[in-house]
């Protein structure tokens, strides 16, 4: 006859069944194989959901990064939006505002306000928050700050003075000289210094 595996499982547990030490010997074996076997089975799972968590957590910060890419894009849109329409609302001139918005890009950042509207903020020379409104109208009403801005009347030098007077150093003239130099720095850094001229003569 050949192999019958049901006769030999039933030889099995009738020596297992027996208190003969074969018997007890066959029952340590079987029980330390299933237990190794347990041990395996564990591991394996616990090892797929590793995975599996290992995997959603790479899922969400990636998830993650792209909404926060996706946002940073939207917050820089909108203080770019933000920053050419102050700039059209208080009539700067058109030569002048690229190196405004560069000197001020900086300042701007897109949060809630005290009213918890979200927009374009602007920190102004105090350190203050504010809302971008109101921080272009305190430039445009600023003696620095209209020399950037279109008048009915101009000084001379081809500089647009406030009430009719010349600024004491004439920043559209020094940046036009840099912009010819293609010294872009220091074009922006003379935007800024006028408006923190600006601020400082208001205290």
């Amino acid at each position: 006859m050949g192999y019958d595996p049901d006769e030999k499982l039933a030889e099995f547990i009738a020596t297992l069944e027996t208190g003969t030490p074969e018997g007890a010997q066959q029952q340590k074996d079987l029980a330390k194989s299933i237990e190794d076997r347990l041990v395996v089975q564990q591991r394996t799972h616990e090892a797929k959901l590793k995975s599996l968590a290992d995997e959603k957590d790479r899922q969400i910060a990636e998830l993650k990064d792209a909404l926060s890419n996706t946002i940073r894009g939207w917050d820089a849109e909108k203080i770019e939006n933000a920053l050419n329409q102050e700039l059209d609302r208080i009539d700067v001139l058109p030569a002048h505002k690229k190196v405004l918005k560069a000197a001020f890009r900086n300042l701007a950042k897109v949060d809630d306000d005290e009213d918890g509207v979200r927009g374009v903020l602007m920190t102004n020379d105090e350190g203050l928050t504010i809302p971008a409104k109101d921080f272009f109208d305190a430039f445009a009403q600023s003696d620095e700050g209209k020399a950037y801005i279109a008048a009915q009347t101009t000084t001379g030098g081809g500089a647009l003075g406030g009430k009719g007077t010349k600024n004491t150093i004439d920043f559209t003239a020094e940046r036009g000289k840099a912009l010819q130099q293609k010294d872009t720095e220091k074009s922006v850094g003379l935007a800024y210094l006028e408006y923190r001229k600006k601020l400082q003569t208001r205290h």
